[in-house]
């Protein structure tokens, strides 16, 4: 036992292993009840009520914290050890399908009998997800499939000949980071040291980047493949805070592109706290697609570049683009993935541009296999786990969406983008209050928000009928998809605003047979009745059996 409690100890010491406070707590307890004698497991009831800080009037089947923060912290201990080891001779599991930690000496770990993800936690809550689900997109037999990839085959090889004859792109890949983090006082240095080391640990998990050492004269004259970019760290503090003052400088031009200063409170709290959060801090500065990095990379990179910038390009086009740059940005996957079909990013990303918006079964289909090939060939990425969480929530299957979304955050914690569509995800699964927290957590992780975590802000705040919150976030929404139009011309609509008609007419426009079209546009959004009847008083005119449908629901 005194074994097992170091470990414990030492994990919550590890600045290494990514938890959030709420987490560090529910690990601690679940330990605490299992070195009391609990071999049984703890019920979800108490742990929303001791550790969550739930009322008694917590119910599981409504309310599904508990098995999204069991989730997090789970994958949070596999990906640990995964990454570092069980350094110190012990492993601790949280076995799926029950709430209890177990410690196992290294190398003679058991593997949990439920080796269906999610399974045994999910069941109790699989009939009430179910009894939420929209109108499902059915899949075709696996003879389908196979004639998909067939002409996926025959249009890759169709690019790729076309690109061969019109000349090669020019091919990018992920910018090199070089980070130096010094301390102001001499008293600081060993703790800069380990606030470096936990940067970089968060930087790689975004994946966007590659970490190198801080050589920067060799960094200046290498000839690498890939732009280099310097991070320049000042680290001051005292009693009361922590500072970084930090700088984004290109190698090659010396030009400083962006500067900053992240304060961060340290009273009352302990020292790897403070350190993971600084270092969480500065990561969500340095390494989301949309940051002043991947922003320079996109600036400098040629419009027809392949490769990174063409991933970077295509997840801007998921947040702002309309179907023009869409379509452009399938086009440039597909020629990336002709000439190097194992680049994962590549991969994840274009499952969710067939995925974004779409109807057509046969995008479906590929988006949905897309998303497998991914997780298969980079399990550890959060971009691959974010593109299935996507793919088996537009195939209806609700309850492996959230636990895949739960694995995609738990990889990487500080990805605003990751957090806002599994936010989107929970919200149109029924766990509206989940949803919105996760929501209102992302849009605190960038200066920009992102689309997703607005989009379910402005659905709640049409559903809580605050039409001019609702129309407020619908406007800073980038984009013109379907989905946006109609929220923005709803919300105007029950406001009676004269720019409802000319937002009407921007809807119609974009897809003129929206009014004659069936109840499947519409079932894929939420709150779609309420929606329709903002539409009406902005001019909309259903056909009647649409309208009737409405009614009777």
């Amino acid at each position: 036992m005194d074994e097992a409690r170091a470990e414990i100890e030492r994990l919550l010491g590890d600045g290494r292993l990514h938890l959030s406070e709420r987490q560090r707590e529910l690990l601690r307890y679940l330990a605490e009840r299992r070195f009391s004698g609990n071999k049984e497991g703890v019920k979800a009831y108490c742990i929303a009520i001791d550790v969550l800080g739930r009322t008694s009037a917590f119910e599981a089947g409504i309310d599904p914290i508990v098995r999204i923060e069991m989730s997090r912290l789970r994958s949070a201990l596999d990906s640990y050890y995964e990454a570092y080891g069980a350094t110190g001779g012990i492993r601790v599991q949280i076995p799926r399908g029950s709430y209890l930690t177990r410690f196992y000496r290294a190398g003679q770990e058991e593997t949990p009998a439920d080796t269906v993800v999610g399974v045994a936690e999910s069941a109790s809550t699989e009939q009430e997800v179910s009894s939420t689900v929209d109108q499902r997109r059915r899949l075709p037999p696996p003879a389908a499939l196979y004639a998909t990839a067939a002409v996926a085959s025959v249009c890759a090889a169709a690019l790729f000949a076309v690109w061969r004859l019109l000349g090669d792109p020019d091919w990018t890949e992920k910018p090199i980071v070089y980070v130096k983090l010094e301390a102001a006082d001499s008293e600081l240095m060993q703790e800069a040291s380990l606030v470096r080391e936990s940067l970089v640990s968060a930087l790689s998990r975004f994946q966007t980047l590659t970490i190198a050492e801080p050589r920067y004269a060799a960094a200046r004259a290498a000839n690498r493949v890939g732009r280099t970019y310097e991070i320049d760290i000042r680290y001051y503090g005292d009693s009361g805070n922590r500072r970084a003052w930090w700088q984004v400088v290109q190698s090659s031009s010396g030009d400083v592109l962006k500067s900053g200063l992240e304060n961060i409170g340290a009273t009352g709290r302990g020292q790897s706290l403070v350190i993971q959060e600084v270092a969480d801090a500065l990561a969500r500065r340095f390494a989301p697609t949309r940051s002043v990095i991947n922003d320079a990379e996109l600036r400098e990179s040629p419009e027809d570049a392949i490769g990174n910038a063409c991933v970077l390009r295509a997840e801007y086009a998921l947040e702002t683009g309309g179907p023009d740059q869409i379509a452009a940005s399938r086009r440039c996957l597909d020629t990336t993935l002709s000439r190097n079909p194992r680049i994962s990013d590549a991969t994840a990303v274009l499952s969710r541009i067939l995925l974004s918006d779409s109807t057509a079964t046969a995008d479906v289909v590929a988006g949905v296999e897309l998303a497998r090939k991914a997780t298969a060939e980079a399990p550890l990425s959060e971009r691959a786990q974010t593109a299935l969480m996507v793919a088996q929530f537009a195939t209806g299957k609700k309850v492996a969406a959230i636990e895949t979304g739960n694995r995609a955050i738990s990889l990487n914690p500080n990805s605003p983008d990751a957090t806002a569509a599994f936010a989107l995800v929970l919200y149109r699964s029924g766990f509206g209050a989940a949803g919105v927290s996760m929501a209102r957590e992302a849009t605190g992780m960038s200066d920009a928000a992102p689309r997703d975590a607005l989009m379910v802000l402005a659905f709640d705040a049409y559903a809580r009928k605050q039409y001019s919150e609702a129309s407020l976030l619908a406007e800073q929404i980038n984009g013109r998809d379907f989905s946006v139009q109609v929220l923005r011309t709803a919300a105007l609509g029950e406001l009676q605003s004269p720019e409802a008609v000319e937002r009407l007419e921007e809807l119609r426009s974009l897809d003129p047979a929206f009014e004659r079209s069936g109840e499947e546009r519409f079932a894929l959004l939420p709150l779609p009745d309420e929606l329709k009847a903002g539409l009406v008083k902005a001019g909309a005119r259903f056909s009647s059996n649409q309208l009737a449908s409405s009614e009777d629901k």
